[in-house]
């Protein structure tokens, strides 16, 4: 029971999905335009700065050229704790983007960073290996690994922030999907029931399977995204 999708049983740290016809119209009314109050670029609230992904230094460099406001102890000006309390979730109503790269880019591990930063509106960009348009919305987050450099990913968040329309249809989802913690006990409850469970993991190659096939990656200025196992 892990987070891994190839998993008997996965342990999800968050779902996204359909909503009800009566709560979409609710939700479409209330609706207001996100860009319309936000007056700065990124948030970063981060408490491990030093991580196998290398994240840290993929943000300094993209801090060169877009503006990411760091918080948390990785920062020496801006303190927020609990990092994760509502809180210091209200710090995002005044940002467009929230950095939500993971400390290890290694296949179906998406935390709660990502699907915390889609309960507001905010919107996540994202740095991990798993294949993200799978399990979100269609343009409802911004992938840094789709990019040849931080300076080419800042130029596209540039563009996007500067045109009001752009940046509100990353939202635009919201009117039908709703973000929620995944009820993976039940899911264990439902194993345990039943007569003969079905096993795809074998633990006498769990080394295999849980670090090399991981598909781990780690970025470098001079290599870009590169996996950490390849020979």
């Amino acid at each position: 029971m892990t987070y891994r999708s190839d998993s008997d049983i996965q342990v999800k740290y968050g779902e996204i999905v359909h909503i009800n016809e009566s709560c979409r119209a609710d939700l479409h009314k209330h609706r207001r335009s996100p860009s319309d109050r936000k007056q700065h670029g990124a948030i970063w609230m981060v408490s491990n700065c030093r991580t196998e992904s290398n994240r840290e230094a993929y943000v300094k460099e993209l801090r060169k050229h877009f503006r990411v406001d760091v918080y948390g102890k990785c920062s020496r000006k801006r303190k927020c704790e609990p990092s994760q309390s509502k809180y210091c979730y209200r710090l995002l109503q005044n940002y467009k983007y929230y950095i939500s790269f993971e400390n290890s880019i290694c296949k179906d591990y998406i935390t709660e960073k990502f699907f915390n930063a889609l309960l507001y509106d905010v919107v996540p960009v994202v740095f991990g290996t798993s294949n993200y348009k799978d399990i979100a919305p269609r343009n409802s987050y911004i992938d840094a690994t789709r990019f040849s450099s931080p300076k080419e990913l800042a130029e596209h968040l540039t563009a996007i922030a500067n045109d009001s329309s752009w940046y509100n249809s990353f939202f635009d989802w919201k009117e039908n999907y709703s973000v929620h913690l995944h009820p993976w006990m039940c899911d264990l409850c439902k194993r345990l029931h039943q007569q003969r469970s079905p096993i795809r993991t074998f633990p006498t190659d769990l080394w295999s399977w849980w670090v090399p096939k991981a598909s781990c990656q780690r970025w470098t200025k001079r290599k870009g995204f590169y996996n950490i196992f390849s020979k």
